[in-house]
């Protein structure tokens, strides 16, 4: 990714409003226990979520599992909000230390570790909380595995599934 790529999405972060037309739009997709979780995460994610669903979209995307993956992929994050700044020394240190990283995404979200741990562990965080709320097996798989590049062994479909959510998440 491109520095004008990074600051794009660090603008979007720091700019992020909650929009009146998201409660109307998200209830349409999501039933209200999925939806609640939805507004649980930071105004940065939801936007990030919604611009991930529009991409979707745009390509002709009808899997209902993968457009509210695209919605609540990163609803783990709401169990602890990061800063602008948190958020953006992971995607540096990413860059420049990526073995580091994943070390220190390791244990309880605390100190100066807790960006890293944010980072690597959301994902099953959010599948968790998808999954306490009703989602189907899907969606929590889709959840589960969005960052993931070694895709368990999990049905062709549902890979084919995360791989076009990975490539719409990269995109914003």
């Amino acid at each position: 990714m491109g520095i004008s790529y990074r600051a794009g999405q660090f603008r979007h972060l720091l700019t992020a409003k909650r929009k009146r037309d998201h409660r109307r739009f998200v209830f349409k997709i999501l039933d209200p226990s999925l939806a609640a979780l939805f507004f649980r995460m930071s105004d940065p994610d939801q936007s990030h979520g919604i611009r991930v669903f529009q991409t979707l979209v745009d390509q002709g995307e009808e899997n209902s599992d993968l457009l509210m993956a695209a919605l609540l992929h990163d609803v783990g994050k709401s169990q602890n909000s990061l800063r602008a700044w948190e958020r953006s020394l992971v995607v540096v240190t990413n860059q420049i230390l990526p073995n580091q990283v994943l070390n220190w995404g390791q244990g309880e979200p605390r100190g100066w570790r807790k960006p890293f741990v944010v980072a690597l562990q959301h994902p099953e965080w959010g599948a968790a909380l998808v999954q306490q709320e009703g989602g189907s097996e899907t969606l929590v798989t889709l959840i589960r595995y969005h960052q993931e590049h070694a895709l368990p062994s999990i049905r062709k479909n549902v890979q084919e599934l995360i791989k076009r959510l990975q490539a719409a998440d990269g995109m914003n």
